[in-house]
């Protein structure tokens, strides 16, 4: 896995705020559940 510094340096135009920003979504993301139906409805 990537650190923040080899992620910045081959993303240029990406500030460090922009990882943290990326990863408190990702956190936040997964905490909301998501209902799928196992159905074969094509709705």
């Amino acid at each position: 896995m990537e650190d923040n510094e080899e992620i910045l340096a081959d993303y240029p135009r990406l500030e460090r705020e922009d990882i943290l920003q990326a990863l408190r979504y990702a956190a936040w993301r997964s905490e909301e559940s998501e209902v799928r139906s196992s159905g074969g409805c094509n709705c």
